[in-house]
């Protein structure tokens, strides 16, 4: 895992490949890149385990709750399939690791019927993933946070080469095609924030 002076130091050295670098055909290095674009499906959507929405990606906080409702501990379940990022006419895919942080602000707000069957799901998905055991299930408060197609979308990562296996048949006929990605080194960070916004709140926010 990162922490978050890595993250913010990333996103602050990383300097952005704007469309118009694109348009006009340029070469992307293999190396850190940032870029922000349209979020597309590449692949099946994800449903989240809480809501059942489909989506690219979700990151789901829990936060467990003591006396008057404060806060004693927080941790967060995250998920994001790969997609890829529509800039202007050209596209890259993005490719989420286990190092990967999600800053997300859009929120799924359920309806009251729902709620019944919302919470149950969570309370599942808490028991499956809360850190230690648990002699009882603590008081709970969570909140789903999405990333769905269409959304403008900040992707800081690293980026390289991968052989294309769909174009073409037979080895010489294999493209390579530049996909975003984590190292051990450079963490992957997809947001709903620009770049100047996510630097402004990132002290704040749950995520990493």
């Amino acid at each position: 895992m990162h922490d978050l002076r890595t993250i913010r130091r990333c996103i602050t050295d990383t300097p952005m490949v704007s469309a118009e670098t694109l348009a006009k055909g340029a070469t992307l290095e293999p190396g850190p890149i940032a870029l922000q674009g349209r979020a597309a499906a590449t692949g099946e959507l994800i449903n989240s385990p809480i809501s059942g929405v489909p989506l690219i990606g979700y990151r789901i906080q829990f936060s467990e709750l003591g006396f008057f409702g404060r806060v004693k501990a927080s941790f967060a379940v995250r998920r994001v399939s790969p997609f890829a990022l529509i800039i202007g006419d050209g596209h890259v895919e993005v490719s989420p690791t286990a190092h990967c942080y999600l800053y997300l602000t859009h929120e799924y707000r359920g309806t009251p019927e729902a709620m019944g069957s919302i919470a149950s799901a969570a309370y599942k998905l808490y028991a499956q993933h809360a850190p230690g055991k648990k002699s009882r299930v603590p008081r709970l408060s969570w909140h789903e946070y999405y990333l769905e197609p269409g959304e403008t979308t900040y992707v800081c990562g690293w980026l390289k080469e991968e052989f294309d296996m769909d174009r073409g048949e037979g080895y010489r006929a294999h493209r390579t095609r530049p996909v975003v990605c984590a190292t051990e080194e450079h963490p992957l960070i997809i947001a709903d924030y620009s770049r100047e916004t996510l630097l402004q709140k990132i002290d704040t926010l749950p995520g990493h």
